[in-house]
């Protein structure tokens, strides 16, 4: 059994071969940063919604929906940040990010 696991370890890429979107990921993937994988959920959540949205403006309410995305997106990005510094509590990153 060690030596399948040993046989991995050896064939995965040190992070200085793998692309930043593959060590992003890997970094989600962590137990500690499950809030962040959250913010992550919620974003691509967002996007598709925000594309959904734009494609039903019309000229009266046109920007509508990338306003919207803004007043979460904005916040969201700036309570990311502060969490990241260690600035602010997990808890607090959650619930400025579910709003």
């Amino acid at each position: 059994m060690q030596n399948i696991a040993a046989e991995k370890q050896k064939t995965v890429a040190p992070a200085s071969k793998r692309g930043p979107k593959l060590v992003f990921n890997a970094e989600l993937e962590k137990p500690e940063n499950s809030a962040l994988r959250e913010y992550e959920r919620i974003r691509r959540m967002k996007q598709p919604q925000l594309e959904r949205d734009r494609n039903k403006e019309m000229a009266k309410n046109e920007g509508e929906a990338q306003e919207k995305f803004d007043a979460w997106s904005e916040p969201a990005m700036a309570a990311r940040e502060r969490f990241v510094n260690e600035e602010i509590s997990e808890s607090a990153f959650l619930s400025k990010i579910k709003k």
